[in-house]
């Protein structure tokens, strides 16, 4: 799939599909790799992302609020007197900002892949567009 473009003097040939050919170099260690991230998904074992930006709103339970149940709460200072992050001493809802977890990622694999191995996704979609253009204007199209 190297199209190459020559130059004159002591410069060597420049690849017209940089990208094309990179992806080329790594298909075979990405494919494995996806191959085997696919394989742990039907095992159960998911990729995950620590967050740290979550925001989370709970209803009032007023057994969460006593001290010995305030392990759910990273924000809770376990003075009993001070409300739980949860919620307060109406036991209306409340929004807790900045919890931290692991949550699975929503990230696309082939994504994941491409920067593992930096490709750029959007040079390589250029390219197979130059292709394709370069192919309709050689075969006489419109």
């Amino acid at each position: 799939m190297t199209d190459t473009t020559h130059t004159t003097g002591p410069q060597a040939a420049v690849s017209a599909t940089p990208e094309l050919d990179k992806l080329a170099e790594v298909k075979d260690a990405t494919q494995a790799a996806g191959d085997f991230i696919e394989w742990l998904a039907g095992q159960g074992v998911h990729l995950m992302t620590f967050r740290t930006d979550l925001t989370d709103v709970k209803a009032a339970e007023h057994d969460w609020c006593r001290p010995d149940r305030s392990a759910h709460c990273t924000h809770f200072d376990g003075n009993p007197e001070h409300d739980c992050c949860h919620c307060r001493r109406d036991h209306k809802p409340r929004e807790v900002t900045g919890i931290k977890a692991w949550v699975s990622t929503t990230r696309d694999l082939h994504q994941l892949l491409a920067d593992w191995q930096g490709i750029d996704q959007r040079a390589v979609e250029r390219e197979k567009r130059q292709i394709l253009a370069n192919l309709h204007t050689a075969g006489g199209g419109a």
